[in-house]
């Protein structure tokens, strides 16, 4: 085995061909794994928002026919609501004429 110049061993990654290189944590000190740890999370950010640009404006796309679509519904709703409020209107004045007429003819309810 041989040894790498910061004094740690090297160990064969079995995906890639090159030499991974683990630390001891005696060999750096804190601020430089942390800042490793900063540029790892960073690279996987702009990994992630490199997305594709096809794919973002189809769900987009998406998001927008489906909020079409609740508007509609929530349109549908409140026109329902709207028939169902005169259809009891109509039942009240109904049913206020039927205890008249009863009323009138002494029949009793």
């Amino acid at each position: 085995m041989r040894h790498v110049a910061l004094d740690a061993d090297d160990e064969r990654h079995h995906f890639a061909g090159h030499v991974s290189v683990f630390l001891n944590s005696t060999t750096m000190p804190n601020f430089p794994r942390r800042l490793g740890a900063a540029m790892a999370v960073a690279m996987a950010a702009g990994t992630v928002s490199c997305a594709n640009p096809r794919t973002q404006a189809n769900i987009a796309s998406a998001l927008n026919d489906a909020a079409n679509e609740i508007s509609g519904l929530k349109n549908d709703i409140a026109q329902m609501q709207t028939q169902i409020d005169s259809l009891k209107t109509t039942l009240m004045q109904q049913d206020s004429l039927i205890n008249r007429i009863a009323a009138v003819n002494n029949i009793p309810r």
